[in-house]
């Protein structure tokens, strides 16, 4: 509990030493107290298996001594806006399921759902059970990009390589020395593509999309879009939330996309279906497909 009622994310991560795991797993321990007077629990963990899997399987054993009062656990990512997985009914013991994210720092926070609460020790284990395999990953490090078509149809609009973004201007990518860009801001109307061939999903089970996105807070308004879409022979057919380039923030954000829907089958193609809002250009990065 030395890391403990530190408030934040942001001074979670100043304030601590990152935990270091026994084996597969990291165990806390703690005192969760009245939110009043405590505030949210964080702990600091990272997710390293050495081969850039992209994602990992991983199970959160919780124990509370308070047997009546529920508490709230989170586990969070570094550069991901939202909960890898949110547990709203913690109380004695109980797990859940997370996709954690190789690679990258972790943040377990435990809350209490009301005040007042009964001040009850606690202990959480994450421990990770299996990896990921990637079906391709692409850095748009050459171009055209290794895994997609570029698709033309439209006069204005184009898929480009940069070795920055262009507007707005001099963001690095993520990963590698390029980007990939859609020239939005110069169409006020149209579409382009980014298309895989036909990808063989009949082993799987989990099939997860993962995009790095620049969002930025310029022309509000204006959403310039991608929609990930997929044809197994009956036509493009949009799946999962069309992911939207205006944001409060500026700065890169990991998107995930849920294919598993998709699972099984044994030729699906899919597609970045991206459509301007005449608004700032979309820039994507280090774009992974994971299977297990």
């Amino acid at each position: 509990g030395v890391a403990d009622q530190n408030g934040t994310l942001g001074t979670a991560e100043e304030t601590m030493e990152t935990l270091v795991t026994v084996g597969n797993r990291v165990t806390v321990c703690g005192l969760l107290e009245d939110n009043n007077t405590s505030g949210t629990d964080f702990y600091v963990f990272d997710v390293q298996s050495g081969t850039s899997a992209g994602t990992v399987d991983g199970t959160v054993d919780y124990c509370f001594e308070n047997s009546f009062e529920d508490a709230t656990i989170e586990v969070w990512a570094k550069g991901v806006s939202n909960p890898l997985a949110t547990f709203t009914t913690a109380h004695t013991e109980g797990s859940f399921d997370v996709e954690l994210l190789d690679g990258e720092k972790h943040y377990l926070s435990v809350a209490a759902n009301s005040a007042p609460y009964t001040a009850a020790n606690y202990t959480l284990t994450v421990e990770v059970e299996s990896m990921m395999t990637p079906i391709f990953s692409e850095g748009f490090e050459v171009w055209p990009p290794l895994n997609f078509t570029v698709t033309d149809d439209d006069p204005c609009l184009d898929w480009a390589q940069s070795s920055q973004t262009v507007v707005p201007p001099g963001e690095w990518p993520t990963e590698g020395s390029n980007l990939a860009y859609f020239n939005s801001y110069d169409c006020q109307t149209g579409s382009e593509s980014l298309v895989t061939s036909s990808l063989n999903l009949s082993a799987a089970n989990t099939v997860l999309l993962f995009i790095d996105m620049f969002h930025d807070p310029g022309y509000g308004g204006s959403f310039d879009n991608i929609q990930v879409q997929y044809d197994d022979g009956n036509g493009w057919i949009n799946i999962g939330l069309q992911l939207d380039r205006p944001a409060q923030v500026q700065g890169w954000e990991t998107e995930m996309v849920d294919l598993s829907a998709l699972a099984g089958k044994t030729s699906v193609a899919l597609r970045l279906f991206t459509t301007t809002a005449y608004g700032n250009n979309i820039h994507i990065d280090n774009v992974a497909l994971m299977s297990k």
